[in-house]
């Protein structure tokens, strides 16, 4: 009887660290990171006591190969990038063991992601209406102001609130499926994301949340136009009274028409020993960065340089050439690029494998047609090759990314028709 009450208590104790999970993100990567290694320990715990059998399926063994040869790379390239770096590499593959543990436990019934799904539409909300608060009052909740130009509410300085909405907007679609919830709300409370990325100013999450409401209109309902209608009403309005929100679309528009995109972003620049940090206004130009990204790439094009290595290598490297001017960051901003520099072609091989995998899964395990349509649009839309992109190594966009995947992919485990779910 104790090991059972020790058992449920567990249980819950796992189930509310996973509902919790969207808030986390609202703190620092050092917490989000300590969130996340208790939250798996105490999920394979929880596994082990109740004596559930993991199982890994080929898809699986994909994902986790992806990571061995990000490890491998930078084991490799350990005097370029540094220990400290090879160490984060190997602790990236704490994704892996969340995608994981939500995979097993949503197979035996041990989340409930229309719970979650409520969650992340509620966490969404509430970061929408702080970046109003913040517009409004010149402050927010918390007391955080605007900063760059840039409204990111509870983040603070982080400019990455619209790509949190854009995020859990996707993910609360599940929720907001349900018939029991009235038409009238779902366009009110995705409208409502939108405006809340609309003002956040960030727009590349903007462009992919328009996306992702079109292919819904396209896929699952006609009736989600109304919330381009709405979104094009409110887009034209603050467009016209926002200076500095026109300058930023504006510059948009015009960098779409040259092919180019500029944007002002912080660098950090890179000394012998990678510790001086200064903030320096760059006129950075995305496309300028991909061909940069594969310049460094192309010495190491099998394993790559390893984790973090971009930052370091892309100052030393000389490019001569006139058609366009070496331009370095953080990171290559593009999700396939940023593998291919990392770990070379075969990891993004796997990668591409693994992805193609749970696609494949979709139209072969998923017989709900309206959850097959809704796994299809998110990833379509998230893995867009198109588009700029946050560190998908990194603690913040890093987990974002997994965990979307992880959700996804368990998802599959559970759905096969509208009426009944099943375990994998």
């Amino acid at each position: 009887m104790k090991i059972f009450l020790e058992q449920i208590t567990l249980r819950s104790f796992v189930q509310y660290l996973i509902y919790f999970f969207p808030f986390v993100f609202f703190l620092r990567s050092g917490a989000l990171n300590l969130f996340l290694v208790i939250l798996i320990v105490a999920g394979f715990i929880l596994i082990h006591l109740n004596k559930i059998k993991i199982y890994l399926n080929n898809i699986d063994v994909l994902f986790f190969l992806f990571f061995l040869t990000i490890i491998f790379s930078s084991s490799l390239n350990i005097e370029i990038i540094g220990y400290e770096n090879f160490l984060k590499s190997i602790f990236l593959l704490r994704f892996f063991f969340l995608y994981l543990l939500v995979k097993t436990l949503a197979a035996n019934k041990l989340i409930d992601f229309k719970k979650l799904s409520l969650v992340c539409c509620i966490s969404a909300l509430i970061l929408s209406f702080d970046i109003f608060t913040q517009h409004l009052f010149g402050k927010d909740m918390f007391q955080n102001r605007p900063h760059d130009d840039r409204y990111n509410g509870l983040f603070g300085t982080e400019a990455v609130a619209g790509s949190y909405i854009h995020i859990f907007c996707m993910l609360s679609i599940f929720f907001l499926v349900e018939k029991k919830i009235k038409f009238f709300f779902k366009i009110i409370i995705l409208t409502f994301f939108g405006l809340g990325i609309l003002a956040s100013f960030d727009r590349t999450p903007y462009l992919m949340y328009i996306f992702f409401i079109i292919l819904l209109s396209i896929f699952l309902d006609k009736k989600f136009f109304f919330v381009l209608l709405l979104n094009l009403i409110f887009f034209i309005f603050i467009f016209n009274t926002n200076s500095i929100f026109n300058n930023r679309y504006f510059k948009l528009y015009k960098s779409i028409e040259n092919a180019l995109e500029i944007t002002i972003y912080d660098k950090k620049k890179v000394s012998e020993n990678n510790t001086t940090q200064i903030k320096i206004i760059v006129l950075e130009n995305y496309f300028n960065i991909y061909l940069t990204t594969f310049e460094v790439s192309k010495k190491n094009l099998l394993f790559g340089s390893g984790h973090k290595s971009f930052r370091i290598l892309c100052p030393e490297i000389i490019i001569n050439t006139e058609e366009y001017k070496k331009v370095c960051s953080l990171h290559p901003h593009h999700l396939y690029l940023e593998i291919f520099s990392t770990s070379g072609v075969i990891s993004l091989i796997l990668f591409i494998m693994f992805l193609c995998g749970i696609f494949f899964n979709i139209f072969l395990r998923c017989e709900n047609k309206k959850y097959k349509v809704i796994f299809f649009i998110i990833l379509l839309v998230e893995l867009f090759p198109l588009r700029p992109y946050g560190s998908v190594l990194s603690s913040f966009h890093g987990t974002m990314i997994w965990l979307l995947l992880s959700i996804i992919s368990s998802q599959l485990a559970q759905v096969k028709d509208s009426n009944k779910t099943y375990p994998k």
